[in-house]
């Protein structure tokens, strides 16, 4: 059973969720500068609410990764040093790219920013499971022109959309890759995992302020 697509429908679901939270704050303050009364349990509650949506849609986009991982090692073989790893304490974003390299042919500019982005979804996981108990000071956070928490910059919706865009741009060219390198049962399967990623880029798209980047950015030439 795959479900690296319901991951990423979750995260699009998720985003939506963060996007109106951050919708409302913008509101608040702006009501604010306009009455000059403060509406602190209002931002409040809006900024609760953009970090717990954004947070689920940055781990989901990390889920989708790992169960797509999962799925390329049951179909195509796992990588000739995946035992070697266990000893040699590879992180597990590691380990993907090298299998989505080896098995997937997945190379060119689409290689480092692969690279890149799932270094980026893993610690944002980490981040969410294994949060820092220590005290952080506040980080400035423009759209508000104030500082926060970190972690209302660090899940924010713009984080979100932004890393949902470069998670299904990065799951459609490994579909590409995928129909290239697959034969046989494995070209149905292909053929499957494309329908699924076309719907979720068309429910991606659908959501404003979620962009894809430029094809030529993850030329896997």
């Amino acid at each position: 059973m795959d479900t690296w697509h319901h991951w990423l429908f979750v995260a699009c679901d998720q985003v939506r969720v963060a996007s109106d939270h951050e919708a409302d704050l913008h509101q608040a303050l702006a009501e604010e500068r306009a009455t000059g009364s403060e509406d602190s349990p209002r931002k409040q509650a809006a900024l609760e609410g953009e970090f717990r949506g954004a947070m689920i849609t940055l781990a989901s986009c990390a889920f989708t990764v790992d169960a797509f991982y999962a799925t390329v090692n049951e179909r195509f073989g796992s990588h000739p040093d995946a035992e070697k790893w266990k000893d040699n304490g590879i992180p597990r974003h590691g380990q993907i790219a090298a299998t989505l390299h080896y098995r997937l042919k997945l190379k060119g500019r689409a290689m480092p920013v692969a690279r890149d982005l799932l270094k980026q979804l893993f610690k944002f996981r980490d981040m969410a499971v294994h949060p820092h108990a220590l005290f952080s000071d506040p980080r400035y956070r423009a759209d508000l022109d104030a500082g926060v928490e970190p972690r209302f910059v660090t899940f924010s919706a713009e984080q979100a959309r932004k890393s949902l865009g470069l998670t299904v741009e990065l799951m459609t060219v490994l579909m590409d890759m995928a129909e290239k390198v697959a034969e046989g049962e494995r070209a149905q399967w292909a053929t499957f995992a494309k329908e699924r990623i076309n719907a979720v880029r068309d429910a991606a798209r659908a959501i404003q302020g979620v962009e894809f980047p430029d094809r030529e950015e993850t030329d896997t030439r």
